[in-house]
């Protein structure tokens, strides 16, 4: 299956890759265009460039868990840290793909952030 039919002229929304630019290195994309030179209206989808052929920036983190398990009597009392981001490794956004915009092609939003978890659960 190509794509997801949304209705009667559904389509992929893939756009065509430019004949002679292999899209694994460059990532070159043409719209197709009319006689007079201009890109054809309503003219994407249905294209030749392979499916999930653009990725975002990498993304890894790594997540640290303690538990420390206390018995007094007949009940048991767990604490618990979580570390979430443990190294604090920066994770990027897509650029911004819009052309028109003073930050075209940058990366505005940082989401890595260290996060911190202390719990106590009673266990009877």
């Amino acid at each position: 299956m190509a794509g997801h039919a949304i209705g009667p002229k559904a389509t992929t929304g893939r756009p065509s890759t430019a004949s002679n630019a292999p899209v694994v290195a460059l990532n070159l994309y043409t719209a197709p265009v009319g006689s007079n030179g201009l890109p054809l209206a309503n003219a994407l989808g249905n294209g030749n460039a392979p499916r999930n052929s653009e990725r975002g920036a990498p993304f890894w983190q790594t997540d640290f868990s303690l538990l420390k398990r206390f018995y007094v009597g007949q009940r048991q009392l767990h604490l618990r840290a979580d570390v979430i981001n443990l190294f604090n490794q920066d994770r990027y956004d897509n650029p911004v793909n819009l052309m028109n915009s003073p930050s075209f092609g940058q990366n505005t939003n940082d989401f890595g952030r260290r996060s911190v978890l202390l719990s106590a659960k009673v266990v009877f």
